[in-house]
C-alpha cells in the first residue's frame, strides 16, 4: 500500500526529495540485512551436482536497470548500444504507470536480446 502510494505521489515529488527517501530507505535495509548482504555465505557453496560456469568462468553478474522517467526511456537504447559494444545483456525493467509510451524502445531491446520486464 505504501508502495503504491508512493508510485502514485511520484511525479509531484521533487527528484531531490526522491532521492533523499531512497537513501533513508538504503540506510534502513542494510542495517536489517546486514547479516546477509552483500554475500550470503550459505548461498555461497555450489549446489550439488552443478558443474560449474561454462568455459571454467569463476563467476557471473547481471545487469538490471530500472527505468522510472521518461529521461530513463530517452537513454535506455543508448544504453543498450553501449552495452552491446562491450558484449553484455542486461535487463531493463519499466514503471508502467510512467513509461507509457515506450513499446517501440522494448522491442528494440527484446530485438537485441536484451530482458524487459516491469516493476510494480
Amino acid at each position: 500500500m505504501l508502495k503504491n502510494s508512493y508510485y502514485k505521489l511520484k511525479p509531484f515529488i521533487p527528484r531531490r526529495l526522491q532521492v533523499t527517501l531512497r537513501r533513508i530507505l538504503i540506510d534502513f535495509k542494510k542495517n536489517k540485512y546486514k547479516d546477509f548482504w552483500p554475500i550470503y555465505h550459505k548461498a555461497s557453496r555450489a549446489p550439488v551436482g552443478w558443474t560449474g560456469w561454462p568455459n571454467n568462468k569463476q563467476f557471473a553478474f547481471v545487469l538490471t536497470h530500472d527505468v522510472e522517467t521518461r529521461r530513463g526511456e530517452d537513454r535506455c537504447l543508448d544504453l543498450m548500444n553501449l552495452e552491446k559494444e562491450l558484449g553484455f545483456r542486461s535487463a531493463h525493467f519499466f514503471v508502467p504507470r510512467i513509461c507509457k509510451n515506450c513499446l517501440p524502445i522494448h522491442h528494440e531491446l527484446k530485438s537485441n536480446k536484451f530482458e524487459v520486464g516491469t516493476q510494480a
